[in-house]
């Protein structure tokens, strides 16, 4: 029997980067929409990069995942995250529209009280699409937020006063 998990891959942008280590790119690379803001800075420099953009594009399939009508966080283009990078628009957020089952109220530990599943993936995807990529979760702080949800989720939600 294999193991639950999911493997994520790009296979026309895949590289083996150790957690901590900077790797370089001289092109955009990637899927556009899902590549991470540091790849899309102009310049004869190469761009600068690390495992975290990793996380962005994590960040940018879990709210494709969330909606039930397939919408994505910055469409299928890179102007998008370039505005939002500029700070032009808002972190992108799920509505009730993109999913109403998201509406079920669970205890957040990270938040220290009850909120909608939808709720704490907003919070999750404003960790993911932290600009600074110094700021944005990491896999483990990631994997361990899904783990708290899914314990709680089993769980009858506390009562309030």
């Amino acid at each position: 029997m294999y193991p639950k998990r999911w493997l994520l891959t790009d296979f026309g942008f895949s590289s083996i980067i150790p957690s901590g280590k900077v790797g370089l790119s001289n092109g955009r690379r990637g899927t556009s929409g899902y590549r991470a803001p540091e790849f899309l800075k102009e310049g004869a420099k190469p761009a600068e990069y690390t495992t975290s953009a990793d996380i962005w594009s994590i960040g940018c399939i879990l709210f494709e995942l969330a909606t039930v009508k397939g919408r994505t966080a910055f469409g299928w283009e890179d102007w998008p995250v370039v505005c939002f990078a500029k700070g032009l628009s808002p972190v992108p957020q799920l509505t009730v529209q993109d999913n109403a089952l998201l509406q079920v109220e669970t205890f957040s530990p990270a938040a220290s009280a009850t909120l909608t599943i939808l709720q704490q993936l907003n919070l999750i995807l404003q960790l993911c699409f932290a600009l600074d990529p110094k700021e944005r979760i990491n896999a483990f702080e990631l994997k361990a937020r899904f783990e708290q949800m899914k314990v709680f989720l089993c769980q009858p939600c506390p009562t309030r006063p």
